[in-house]
């Protein structure tokens, strides 16, 4: 069963691609927290790691669909690993 679901970004990058990574992680927060889906860590550190904690287990699948549209939209789908614990 799901409860957080993590998406890792490659490390040692230009600061340019953590600012595609914060964009990301905005663009993410307002479906996922104010549907009452989960919460995110700090985005405004958003580096290498982000994590969403799940409302529900049942959430999972919606979570993961919103988090891989955006980031297809942000470029950074190619990149991004994403796992659940």
């Amino acid at each position: 069963m799901a409860k957080r679901i993590v998406i890792r970004f490659p490390a040692d990058r230009p600061y340019e691609y953590y600012t595609d990574v914060f964009h990301f992680a905005e663009a993410v927060w307002a479906p996922i927290v104010r549907g009452g889906l989960g919460t995110l860590n700090d985005i405004d550190r958003a580096r290498e790691v982000i994590w969403v904690e799940l409302a529900a287990t049942r959430f999972a699948g919606d979570v993961k669909e919103i988090v891989k549209r955006a980031l297809k939209k942000h470029r950074l789908l190619e990149e991004a690993t994403i796992t659940t614990e």
